[in-house]
């Protein structure tokens, strides 16, 4: 308790880390993020673009959102068929940590939780997610970490082409504060 007293202010996340091990954080951290991405109220929030390697505004926000949840893969399209007159939708799915993605925000864009500096995110069963979101010209997929993680995130090298990718944190910003977090 005292090591962790000592370094509380400049390294929280190792010590929770330590404590509760890395699912434990990854979960608390999946949570804030759905919380925050949920709630979103402004237009648009800073992400890291992988193809571009600047930051750009992405449309995330007009919140808040409702929950809508999704069984597996497989039923992406029937919950967005069932919640569309639901404008501001926010798809999870009723699993907690699925293994391929995390959230959806409609119509084209998934939404991966990780505390750690590289993530798979859903290469094998993208073309699968690609179609049931109705096959939309691009799927952005967007790897949500914490504020350290960002400078040193790496992406996916075997994503189909349709999909661009991004990384960004849970917090409100601004692009210029976005730029602290990593170059570009």
């Amino acid at each position: 308790a005292g090591k962790i007293r000592d370094k509380f202010a400049t390294d929280t996340l190792g010590y929770l880390t330590m404590l509760f091990g890395p699912s434990g954080v990854g979960f608390c951290h999946e949570y804030d993020a759905h919380n925050f991405f949920c709630g979103l109220t402004s237009a648009s929030h800073p992400c890291w673009s992988f193809t571009t390697k600047k930051w750009m505004n992405m449309p995330l926000g007009n919140g808040p959102r409702q929950k809508v949840t999704f069984r597996n893969i497989k039923n992406i399209s029937g919950a967005l068929l069932m919640s569309r007159d639901i404008p501001q939708r926010y798809l999870l799915p009723n699993v907690t940590n699925l293994a391929l993605i995390d959230s959806i925000i409609p119509m084209d864009t998934v939404l991966q939780m990780t505390v750690s500096n590289f993530h798979r995110g859903a290469t094998n069963r993208m073309t699968d997610i690609h179609k049931e979101l109705g096959e939309p010209r691009t799927v952005k997929m967007i790897f949500v970490v914490p504020g350290h993680i960002v400078s040193t995130f790496i992406f996916p090298t075997n994503m189909p082409e349709y999909v661009q990718m991004f990384v960004t944190v849970a917090k409100v910003m601004t692009l210029s504060e976005a730029r602290k977090f990593r170059a570009g």
